[in-house]
């Protein structure tokens, strides 16, 4: 049977949650078709990257959370309606791609029910098409959806202000995994998580201080937004100098990372490649270019291979992976200069030539990733780099 959810959410990290839950609570596949949010409006509307490396909806990260089905690429009609007539199926759509598809499922003998999503004051309903109501669900502080039959809280033994350099609609709207993750981390500590939300622009030197005081960790997110690198530049540079707990995820990561080559050499003309082409010395360079001089794209889960005495492989355990979404590297020239200042490779890809995380083994907590751990958290299994820095947070 096709279970078609009529989800007319507005922000990609809301789409699909409801047939996710609903999934979960039937047994029922999960799936999905294209859709499509305006990435002018939403940078990071399509930057949830599956085990096996495309790019699809971030709130589509719900069904992973939620039933512990990985979500692949969007699927065909045609693959869906066979899905179907074998098994139940749960796929939500745009209302307007409905009847269009009902119309198919019907044509192919494939037997349909039909539910809608409704959000009001904060929880969501899914409704069948005789206006009962199926199951209900809501988000906590931090994002995160339950049914409502299956809330629970977790006893707090202390405090944590973690300060996210991002703007609060951007991680509650559009990419939610970050936040999420952050409350996982904290839950499993039984902390109360006190989160900020700082956003990048008009973040500089002059006015970070302000901006971060009475923190206990700074977040570094990834994104594919680069008007926010030079805000994330300040942030780094600011936990660097003040012993602040700090994490970076993807481009945080390259942020952070900047921030530390421009201290060692005594220059501010160190960026990006791919935010500032006219930089003297790139901190991050493409990975390679294909023979049509198209930038390849490291997609998807990766193995990576921590430095055996690196805090990052203690953290890690053995034969980590990490999900992955970038084109740059960090540039070899930077390493010795790194190094100078306590900035070491924590890992590296199975070539050794991507650099997948740096640390600095002298700081209360100071490690950068290359991929998306916040990808891999969930409810009662917090991915252990967050782990870990949510405990350096808790220290400091």
């Amino acid at each position: 049977m096709l279970h078609l959810i009529e989800d007319e959410a507005g922000t990609p990290a809301h789409y699909g949650a409801q047939a996710a839950i609903f999934a979960a609570e039937t047994g029922a596949v999960f799936t999905h078709l294209p859709v499509q949010f305006d990435e002018t409006r939403y940078a990071d509307a399509r930057q949830h990257v599956t085990v096996d490396g495309t790019l699809v909806t971030s709130g589509l990260l719900w069904s992973e959370r939620l039933g512990g089905q990985p979500v692949h690429a969007p699927d065909s009609v045609e693959n869906v309606l066979m899905s179907a007539a074998a098994g139940n199926v749960v796929v939500p759509v745009d209302p307007r791609m409905a009847n269009t598809l009902t119309a198919l499922a019907e044509s192919n003998n494939v037997p349909v029910r039909r539910y809608r999503v409704i959000r009001e004051r904060g929880v969501s309903s899914l409704v069948s098409a005789d206006g009962t109501t199926i199951t209900r669900a809501r988000q906590d502080a931090f994002g995160r959806w339950s049914a409502l039959t299956r809330v629970s809280q977790v006893s707090a033994h202390g405090e944590i202000r973690i300060a996210l350099i991002g703007d609060e609609s951007d991680q509650r709207d559009v990419y939610p995994a970050t936040l999420a993750a952050l409350a996982d981390a904290a839950d499993a500590h039984a902390l109360t998580l006190n989160v900020r939300f700082v956003s990048t622009l008009g973040l500089d030197d002059s006015t970070v201080p302000e901006a971060l005081s009475a923190i206990d960790g700074i977040v570094l997110p990834g994104g594919a937004d680069m008007r926010r690198v030079p805000g994330q530049i300040a942030a780094a540079k600011y936990a660097w100098l003040s012993a602040v707990p700090a994490v970076g995820l993807c481009l945080g990561m390259q942020s952070m990372t900047t921030a530390l080559a421009r201290l060692a050499l005594g220059t501010d003309d160190i960026d990006l490649a791919e935010t500032a082409s006219g930089a003297s010395l790139p901190s991050f360079v493409p990975i390679g270019t294909n023979e049509d001089n198209v930038l390849f794209h490291r997609l998807g889960l990766q193995p990576i291979a921590p430095a055996g005495v690196s805090r990052l492989s203690k953290i890690l355990g053995d034969d980590p992976r990490i999900r992955c979404n970038h084109r740059y590297k960090l540039n070899p020239a930077l390493i010795a200069p790194l190094s100078r200042v306590g900035i070491e490779v924590a890992a590296c890809d199975a070539s050794g030539e991507i650099a997948d995380a740096i640390e600095a083994r002298a700081h209360p907590f100071f490690i950068g990733m290359q991929g998306h751990p916040e990808l891999s958290s969930a409810s009662g299994a917090p991915h252990p780099l967050l782990s870990a820095f949510v405990r350096a947070a808790q220290r400091g």
